[in-house]
């Protein structure tokens, strides 16, 4: 075995596995799908999408459209809206009736087709991430 590691009676760790120790990255030409192709998706996409200011309402269907389209983009508002419809709340303030008739409201969110506080805020937090309006 050429490459077997010697231990010597005033070393503790063999040398093979101290230059074995030194983490060496790839370059990001050799990443795949990642880095610079990743970059570069999203700047060929921004051609073709209205610019900011001009019919509001047409650019956030072209980026409602997007968003979904880019598997990181995708993943990263997915997660982010999964967190923030799983985060603990409560009311306080206000009689007791206030609260209550207020956390019942909330709970009871309607989000297109959907019933709830989660698929609301879900939709609310996707929409608040990669719309314009």
């Amino acid at each position: 075995m050429p490459n077997t590691p010697q231990l010597t009676p005033d070393s503790q760790f063999p040398d093979l596995a101290l230059k074995e120790s030194v983490q060496k990255h790839p370059p990001s030409d050799m990443l795949g799908g990642g880095g610079l192709v990743f970059t570069w998706n999203i700047a060929s996409a921004a051609d073709s999408i209205l610019p900011w200011g001009r019919n509001v309402g047409a650019r956030d269907r072209q980026l409602r459209d997007f968003w979904p389209t880019e598997t990181y983009l995708a993943g990263g508002v997915a997660s982010v809206s999964f967190r923030n419809a799983t985060l603990d709340w409560e009311i306080r303030g206000g009689s007791d009736r206030v609260v209550q008739a207020v956390t019942e409201m909330l709970q009871s969110a309607i989000a297109g087709d959907t019933f709830g506080w989660v698929p609301f805020m879900e939709k609310f937090s996707q929409d608040l991430y990669t719309t314009d309006n």
